[in-house]
């Protein structure tokens, strides 16, 4: 039945924000789990398809040392080149960053929409908003993987990161490539399910949702700026 209850939401997800509030906290676990297994198994295989491109690989490692130098000879008596070891340590990293970026993000609604709206909502409500949502990143995976595999760069995507090259300017680029169409659709789905669900207008949730948009893009590029600077100052 819990099954049925999370697929359902993340339909609605996709095509009636406001139905979410048809589901209770006591699937957020559930839900929470289901979304983390969905999004860190589609960013696995796109990580393993964009392997396979050289010029991708390049980029991805530029992105990956920005802030510091890479290995000189890697961790002695570890063999990376199996397959498996390949395939697990991707997925440890997905698995990872879904989990933080998850919990994160329901707790920056819950505090931003109890603060601007005062709306009887919990972090139970958006953790399962937030979760529900997991198709819509799915979907941006997708998307990515297919421009990149076929233009061969991590710049094509529908996000700002097109204005700057992703070597030259790595900080910068992973910065403005967060600043995408399909981010701003998934917070303004997150704000609409989650406003409605606290008993308020669906358009309580449009604003919302752009305003925690534009607050999380301003913390991730002052990050980004003091990476840039940290960079700068870097023998």
């Amino acid at each position: 039945m819990r099954v049925i209850t999370v697929a359902r939401a993340m339909w609605n997800a996709l095509r009636s924000p406001e139905q979410l509030k048809d589901a209770t906290t006591e699937v957020a676990t559930a839900m929470f789990a289901v979304a983390i297994l969905v999004v860190s198994a589609a960013s696995t295989v796109a990580a393993l398809i964009e392997e396979g491109n050289p010029a991708l690989v390049a980029q991805t490692n530029a992105l990956t040392y920005s802030s510091s130098q890479p290995p000189a000879g890697g961790q002695p008596g570890v063999d990376l080149s199996l397959p498996q070891r390949q395939i697990t340590g991707v997925l440890g990293g997905a698995l990872l960053v879904t989990i933080v970026s998850t919990i994160a993000l329901a707790g920056v609604f819950w505090v931003l929409v109890r603060f601007m709206t005062d709306a009887p909502v919990t972090y139970g409500m958006a953790l399962t908003t937030v979760s529900a949502t997991a198709l819509i990143g799915v979907i941006d995976i997708a998307l990515s993987v297919v421009l990149h595999t076929t233009t061969s760069t991590l710049r094509a995507g529908l996000h700002l990161g097109v204005l700057v090259d992703p070597i030259e300017h790595p900080s910068m680029f992973s910065w403005l490539q967060r600043l995408s169409i399909v981010s701003l659709w998934q917070y303004l789905v997150i704000g609409i399910g989650l406003c409605t669900w606290g008993g308020l207008h669906r358009r309580f949730g449009v604003v919302t949702g752009s305003i925690v948009w534009a607050v999380v893009g301003l913390v991730m590029g002052g990050i980004a700026l003091v990476t840039w600077v940290v960079n700068l100052a870097a023998p």
